[in-house]
């Protein structure tokens, strides 16, 4: 941790980019109380540790999170000694919410989701992932389903309710339609442009392989690839 929070922070945890760009409005709400008060956010991503701090500053301190190993998680614990825990999305650790938990630390699961190929696979350790959930104060769900999952996985009902995405509180600036248009005809013109968005390693070859045959129906098309994990696109 670059910098050892002073006091007892509210601690927001995002694993990649996508949960931080989702956890945007909840952040943003939580520095504009007055007094503002001390946030800690981690990321296990790099990309998006870069981005929170592009985007907070010193309004928050922006760290990576510990891993789900005794000795780390105490060390972090010791150091930050938040008053509560934040996690955005699907974000289940045993060894840090047993220590939370241990410190009566509230722990909250924010815009949670599982998917059902993710229930799948957490039905497999349902007993390690119930004791997990009885230990969480509130999940606020996407949707009916994710919240009738974390229920099957054993999450008190009484502690699960819907609470929507996140993601759909950001407030879009007022002119990016007027943005957007005026970027499609700086790069492209009136060209047809294919857009490629959130790809992972493998898929591009396929792609390319499409674009192919589509630019022998439009010679004029444009292709543009953005891969899911940002730091790829120079090796494309």
């Amino acid at each position: 941790m670059p910098a050892k929070p002073k006091g007892s922070p509210i601690w927001i945890h995002a694993a990649s980019l996508g949960e931080a760009q989702a956890a945007q409005s909840l952040i943003e709400a939580l520095l504009a109380r007055q007094p503002r008060p001390l946030l800690l956010i981690t990321t296990f991503s790099a990309t998006a540790r870069r981005h929170c701090r592009e985007r907070y500053g010193d309004r928050a301190v922006v760290a990576a999170a510990p891993y789900d190993l005794p000795l780390f998680v105490n060390r972090v614990l010791r150091e930050a000694r938040p008053r509560i825990a934040i996690f955005v999305e699907t974000e289940i650790w045993p060894n840090l919410y047993r220590a939370l938990d241990r410190r009566q630390v509230p722990i909250l699961i924010v815009s949670a989701r599982i998917s059902s190929r993710a229930f799948d696979r957490y039905r497999r350790f349902r007993g390690l992932i119930a004791g997990c959930l009885q230990r969480v104060a509130r999940i606020g769900a996407q949707t009916q389903a994710d919240a009738e999952r974390f229920v099957a996985l054993g999450a008190p009902t009484q502690r699960v309710s819907v609470m929507g995405n996140l993601k759909f509180d950001r407030q879009p600036p007022a002119d990016l339609a007027a943005q957007g248009a005026a970027l499609r005809r700086e790069r492209f013109g009136d060209r047809p442009v294919w857009v490629a968005g959130s790809t992972r390693e493998g898929e591009e070859a396929s792609l390319l392989e499409a674009f192919k045959a589509v630019r022998q129906r439009e010679p004029d098309c444009a292709l543009v690839l953005a891969p899911r994990h940002p730091e790829r696109a120079t090796a494309l």
